[in-house]
């Protein structure tokens, strides 16, 4: 339906400049105010949530819902000459692992949807022909965001555009049709406006259309002026008057000489999706009246609407074809999940046994039962297996709890209701509970009246963050994993004790007897065993020696060395692994298996990079392995005898990844 392309390559900061002068911010509010001077900015643009509500075509433009788990959607754009040499971009939104995959034409892209909501962050990178990263930029969404006018068909300054050029304005997201009258938009020749008709294209909020009633004059100067009476559906008003000159030739607009379609990628849930067919002639003008056909390879799964509007009905992967003529292009669609009750979450796996929670905050775990680590009320399962009982199927945790988010280690493990209260079941034998007695179900919280966000589960205790930021444990003091300064011989807390040093932690990961903690700075801490360097300090000695074996451990949080400020971190069973803010991965400990990723069998004192030079969005530390996931949520794994990152075969795209 509408292009992306400009038909001339300028240079970088030439083309940075005819950005700029779109998006005038100081004060301008009228149409005679054209020498105003433009403000720097990027060319990365997150638009507020849109309102969740879905909005079909009519008055108000359409819009639709990429995610129905999201409370709202937002819109990305990047503006014409943000990378140049791009060809690729991969949107997502931080916490997601699937990307939106949409072709770069002109060093940018147009609007498309993302379900987010404020506090979460955007990811762009971009690729250029050779998949290298040529632009990657984080945004966070904002409550409030006036609209932009992402780019413009004619550009400012074009020269030689046909005489029956249809005028377009790309907004970063959907405006109020309404809004779109003579006295909001003009185009002049000279001071003489020209007849017209205006209005947002069939399928499109984000994007209008002016038609000229007759053909332009041959080499002749126009104005397009755009003012602040544009507003969005919120009622929020344009940024700014945007104003831009262009130049005719004496050629008309030619046939559709190609088409592409925008993503060229898209993973949904059962939810819709608006897809846009971009047009263009062989002299690269947008043509916006051209009738599109579109079809799907098996529309009992994924049906497409005479406008481009996909809805899922099934799991499972498909293909969309638009179509102009003899040309086609075509778009991926990968339908990630059935209804929301059967959705999963989130994963937790160890060696004994996986819990999860589903997007309803229902948990279930599946594997070994012999401590009632399962959490459904008893310690048997349904099939026998060695040394015990166990279940082959995710059977229900029950106690009528609901969930967020659920971690276990070996013999119990933790969930944290959607109050924050913290609830734990399995073996009691050293307070890792957090309450006095046993329990085979989630029905007494962790004592003290904490609500936590997240919690991490090792050998007999386990830790949380408090809403505060304080970081407590609670269960067995061996190897000082408590890190409360705890010493001596294996004491028994089953009540919460606070983390020593005073810090303030936006997380904490725990496995086997350490734990680590990232601190809202980005820093690293660990305490607990150090007996192979897991917690990173630059030494295997010490600083103290623990119950029972004499182990080097800490029982107080250790800086970890490097300097590094983290994003995320994950323990694992004798080596600890983070990701850095820019998404490289580090990490250090025992690496008799290669689990550091470094190319060695070397073990690590200090954070080692992981080799091969990849970018991820998430990790996870396990026994003797480790696996991180990219941005377009291709997975990676090393360790196991795999001393490098190995892509995992089968082509599958994963939206989180936890290993045993």
């Amino acid at each position: 339906m509408l292009p992306s392309r400009m038909t001339t390559h300028r240079n970088h900061a030439k083309l940075l400049s005819a950005l700029i002068a779109l998006a005038w911010v100081s004060g301008c509010s009228d149409t005679s105010c054209v020498t105003c001077p433009p403000p720097v900015t990027t060319g990365l643009v997150v638009s507020d949530p849109v309102p969740a509500p879905v909005l079909s075509n009519g008055a108000r433009g359409a819009l639709v819902r990429a995610d129905p788990l999201n409370n709202g959607m937002v819109f990305v754009s990047l503006a014409p000459g943000t990378a140049p040499s791009g060809s690729k971009a991969f949107v997502h939104r931080v916490g997601d692992a699937g990307s939106l995959v949409t072709a770069v034409t002109d060093g940018g892209f147009d609007p498309i949807p993302l379900g987010a909501q404020p506090g979460d962050s955007v990811d762009v990178q971009v690729t250029d022909a050779h998949g290298s990263t040529v632009y990657q930029l984080r945004a966070a969404v904002l409550a409030a965001r006036p609209p932009v006018i992402v780019r413009t068909d004619p550009p400012p300054r074009k020269r030689d555009v046909p005489l029956n050029t249809i005028l377009v304005m790309v907004f970063s997201e959907p405006v109020d049709v309404s809004t779109l009258n003579s006295s909001s938009v003009t185009l002049f020749r000279g001071i003489t406006p020209v007849a017209g008709t205006l209005g947002l294209l069939q399928g499109s909020g984000t994007t209008a259309a002016f038609t000229p009633t007759a053909p332009l004059d041959p080499n002749t100067a126009y104005r397009l002026v755009v003012t602040g009476a544009v507003r969005d559906l919120e009622g929020d008003a344009l940024v700014s008057p945007v104003s831009v000159d262009f130049t005719t030739g004496q050629s008309l607009t030619g046939p559709a000489a190609s088409i592409t379609l925008a993503p060229a990628t898209v993973f949904m849930s059962r939810a819709t999706y608006q897809m846009t067919a971009l047009v263009w002639d062989s002299a690269g003008n947008g043509l916006i009246d051209q009738p599109v056909a579109w079809a799907t390879n098996d529309s009992n799964g994924l049906t497409v609407s005479a406008t481009g509007l996909l809805t899922a009905l099934t799991v499972g992967g498909y293909r969309v074809t638009a179509s102009v003529g003899s040309l086609q292009a075509v778009a991926d669609v990968i339908v990630t999940g059935s209804p929301p009750t059967s959705v999963w979450e989130s994963v937790s796996a160890n060696a004994w046994f996986t819990c999860g929670v589903t997007t309803t905050g229902a948990a279930y775990c599946w594997g070994y039962n012999s401590t009632g680590q399962l959490g459904n009320g008893t310690r048997y399962g349904s099939d026998p297996c060695i040394g015990g009982y166990c279940s082959t199927v995710p059977l229900a945790v029950t106690g009528g709890r609901t969930f967020t988010a659920v971690a276990g280690w070996q013999t119990h493990a933790c969930g944290l209701s959607t109050t924050g209260a913290a609830y734990c079941w399995g073996s009691n034998a050293f307070g890792e509970l957090g309450i006095p007695g046993c329990q085979w179900e989630p029905t007494e919280p962790v004592t003290g009246g904490l609500t936590f966000s997240p919690l991490g589960t090792g050998d007999e205790f386990s830790c949380g963050v408090a809403r505060s930021g304080a970081a407590y444990c609670w269960g067995s003091t061996a190897f000082g994993a408590l890190g409360d300064s705890s010493t001596g011989d294996n004491f028994r807390w089953p009540n919460p004790q606070p983390v020593a040093g005073g810090l303030t932690f936006a997380l904490v990961t725990s496995k086997m007897n350490t734990t680590c903690g990232l601190a809202t700075s980005g820093a690293a801490y660990c305490w607990g065993d150090n007996v192979v360097g897991q917690l990173g300090m630059g030494s295997t000695d010490g600083p103290q020696h623990c119950y029972p074996y004499g182990d080097a451990c800490s029982t107080v949080p250790v800086t970890v060395s490097g300097g590094l400020t983290f994003s995320t971190l994950s323990v694992g069973g004798r080596h600890a692994c983070g990701l850095t803010t820019s998404g490289a991965a580090y990490c250090w400990g025992f690496n008799s298996v290669g689990q550091l990723g470094d190319g060695s069998n070397n073990s690590s004192s200090v954070p080692v990079p992981v080799s091969g030079g990849l970018t991820f969005t998430a990790l996870s530390a396990g026994g003797g392995r480790t696996c991180g996931l990219t941005m377009t949520g291709t997975a990676y794994c090393w360790g196991a005898g795999a001393a490098i990152p190995a892509e995992v075969p089968g082509g599958l795209v994963f939206r989180s990844v936890s290993v045993g």
